[in-house]
């Protein structure tokens, strides 16, 4: 995270196990809204006591301090032009929501955290002072991980179930901070388990570039029914009404525009590739022989309730991290996004 500066990190499947040692290295530089107690046992019971669904969101709260030539123009987070200028983002709120429908115990929801932005800027090289900008932003970062499978249509409701989520966090922040519409980014990213495509080709033969199934192969050494039955399940990507899935997600999201698509599609030397980030053969924490795109950055223009319009995302670059076999952090690659806002 350093490496990559990254300003905000949201993580799905943080049981509680070594949660100490995740964060390690990361303390004095980021804000992490659940801090470990420092014992998986005790971590893991608290996660599940008070229904985390393994969600957990760090953030930047100490920018770098650089030196910057008055030359150089600065671009960050939210596209400065203030020489030497930089960001930091200071939490607001928190709320969370466990979803109702769930084929898993592992008490499944959504987050929600709403963030200011402030700009930092550096003086005589290591004093810092912060200001907020003159219009006042906001950022809110909604993070959510669904059901493994649409078996019943378990995902859509829990799409809608985030989408109500998301539209009365929107307005309790309104209400609460004074904020309007234009002042506030909204993120919405996670582990949706839901299909959104590839580009061919790839470094594996039966990579499937359709929004409609990803590459299913059961893994011929699990070998019984049960499994073989389970990836069926698994690659069923459409609605019980037909839709595909990942269609159905943006649609009941308001119109979510996939940050990730765009990007690809917007590329001027068209060489970008829509990338997979969950890989069996590649990723060796990955059990079953399938490809697919699973998880997602997203972002709303407007309101999901109202037509009043957000302050826009604009996407500037991403990219899929592959981690070296054998030192994978998860069986998801994780997502890394460049964005402006405004």
């Amino acid at each position: 995270m350093h490496d990559r500066k990254v300003d905000i990190a949201c993580l799905q499947e943080v049981w509680g196990s070594h949660s100490w040692n995740l964060e390690d290295g990361l303390r004095d530089k980021f804000g992490i809204l659940y801090p470990s107690w420092g014992s998986t046992f005790l971590d893991s019971w608290r996660n599940y006591w008070l229904q985390r669904g393994g969600l957990q969101l760090l953030w930047r709260e100490q920018p770098d301090i650089v030196n910057v030539d008055s030359s150089c123009s600065n671009d960050d987070l939210t596209n400065s032009e203030a020489v030497g200028a930089k960001q930091s983002l200071r939490l607001l709120d928190s709320t969370k929501h466990t979803y109702q429908t769930s084929i898993s115990m592992s008490r499944k929801g959504c987050l929600g955290c709403l963030f200011k932005i402030l700009a930092t800027e550096h003086e005589c090289g290591n004093n810092v002072s912060e200001t907020e900008p003159p219009t006042g932003d906001y950022l809110m970062v909604f993070q959510t991980h669904l059901d493994y499978l649409n078996f019943k249509d378990s995902q859509v409701k829990q799409l809608y179930e985030l989408r109500d989520f998301i539209a009365s966090t929107l307005d309790n922040a309104k209400e609460r901070h004074n904020i309007e519409s234009c002042q506030l980014s909204v993120i919405i990213c996670g582990d949706m388990n839901i299909d959104g495509g590839f580009h061919q080709p790839y470094s594996h033969p039966t990579f499937d570039a359709s929004c409609n199934g990803g590459s299913l192969r059961p893994r011929g050494d699990l070998g019984h029914k049960r499994s073989l039955d389970f990836a069926r399940r698994f690659s069923h990507t459409v609605t019980s009404d037909g839709k595909p899935l990942y269609d159905a997600m943006l649609e009941i999201l308001g119109d979510a525009r996939d940050l990730h698509r765009e990007y690809v599609t917007n590329s001027p030397d068209g060489k970008e590739r829509l990338a997979p980030t969950y890989v069996f053969g590649e990723n060796s924490l990955v059990m079953y022989d399938w490809t697919r795109r699973l998880d997602f950055i997203l972002t709303l223009d407007r309101h999901p309730n109202e037509e009043k319009p957000l302050k826009p995302i604009r996407v500037k670059h991403v990219e899929v991290v592959r981690q070296s076999h054998g030192s994978e952090l998860s069986d998801h690659w994780p997502v890394i996004a460049e964005l402006l806002l405004g």
